[in-house]
């Protein structure tokens, strides 16, 4: 299984998710910030949390809660059966435990803090599929190779310019090697068309190589927003640049 190391963009454990900033006489509170998978405390507990990624196969609904720690409460008082995160809608207040041990992360289709999913830092990390903290087109390192990534466009392209793995993969480390064996000139990563909302619950996703791209190169919207994520090759020195993160087998 992958790591996600947050580098620059990883939050301390000992923080709220619940940041404050003073505004002069008033204060807002940020529920989502860092990295997806970065380490917040709820309730005194570590949680890897995300705003993009989240979960749906196997799931308890616990009704609607106002807040956050009240979600989180119950999932952590939960004894019923053994459970594999939480998500909470800040909109609704609706609140979920997840029971299903072999459920993968997803992209979540319908834009971004409108659920936020919490896995227990006991259990082992995942690597989601979009993992950008804060921007499109942050540099990271896959395999030792700097890209920027990208999780709302993809190269469009004739399908003579794509070659696909052939396999769903679970491992991103796998489409990128075979982006360099292919010399590809970008790759996408990315879960399947037909898997609509709930993603693939395996967590397996398929990878395409862009083996040309043709001028005006343009990363163009998705058909399905945010189930791709591109990964271009940085060309820049490695000193030159923050990088965001960096994923490895």
């Amino acid at each position: 299984m992958n790591e996600v190391n947050d580098g620059a963009s990883s939050q301390s454990s000992s923080q709220s998710p619940l940041s404050l900033a003073e505004t002069g006489e008033h204060t807002y509170t940020e529920v989502c910030y860092g990295a997806e998978g970065s380490i917040q405390s709820i309730n005194g507990r570590d949680y890897r949390t995300y705003c993009y990624n989240s979960k749906w196969n196997g799931f308890v609904g616990m009704g609607y809660l106002p807040t956050l720690e009240e979600c989180e409460s119950k999932y952590n008082g939960y004894t019923t059966s053994a459970t594999y995160g939480f998500h909470w809608y800040p909109g609704s207040g609706a609140c979920y435990l997840f029971v299903d041990k072999s459920a993968q992360l997803y992209v979540y289709h319908y834009g971004t803090n409108e659920k936020i999913f919490a896995i227990p830092t006991s259990l082992p990390a995942e690597t989601p599929l979009c993992p950008l903290a804060t921007k499109e087109g942050e540099v990271w390192k896959i395999n030792g190779k700097l890209y920027r990534l990208y999780c709302r466009g993809q190269a469009k392209v004739d399908a003579a310019n794509i070659k696909q793995l052939g396999k769903a993969s679970s491992n991103i480390t796998e489409c990128e090697e075979f982006s360099r064996k292919e010399n590809g000139e970008l790759f996408h990563w990315y879960q399947s068309y037909q898997a609509e909302a709930a993603g693939d619950s395996t967590g397996k996703r398929n990878c395409e190589v862009v083996t040309s791209w043709p001028g005006p190169k343009r990363l163009v919207p998705l058909r399905t927003k945010n189930s791709y994520m591109a990964a271009v090759p940085y060309s820049g020195k490695e000193e030159d640049v923050e990088i965001a993160g960096e994923i490895d087998d």
